[in-house]
């Protein structure tokens, strides 16, 4: 993110996970804030990645970056549709997103029961 101050990524999006290839300016760590649907995730959204603390008296779920590589930013039980929002420290570098479970399995079992002649 170029320029001072926070900076935000808003992504509305349908699957399971989000990951994104992040990182840190000059080689320093800095967290960046996640949350899902104006929320800080839940303990069932979390991933290998996500740390949990309180800040300003609210809770908080964020991503510690330090190298630049994939981090996963959450994980939903299920197949939904949602808004994630990250919020970063200028410097931070934001590559690309990917996506797990893009496809709504309802769909999918419709789709293979259909006859194929």
């Amino acid at each position: 993110a170029a320029g001072e101050g926070e900076h935000r990524i808003a992504l509305k999006y349908e699957a399971t996970g989000v990951n994104l290839v992040m990182a840190a300016p000059r080689g320093s760590a800095c967290d960046v804030v996640v949350l899902q649907d104006g929320k800080p995730l839940t303990p069932s959204q979390k991933t290998m990645d996500t740390r949990f603390r309180t800040a300003n008296g609210s809770e908080e779920s964020y991503i510690r970056v330090q190298p630049a590589r994939m981090y996963a930013l959450v994980n939903n039980p299920e197949f939904e549709k949602h808004t994630l929002e990250l919020r970063c420290p200028a410097g931070v570098t934001a590559f690309a997103f990917t996506f797990t479970s893009c496809v709504d399995p309802s769909r999918t079992a419709t789709a293979a029961t259909v006859d194929s002649r």
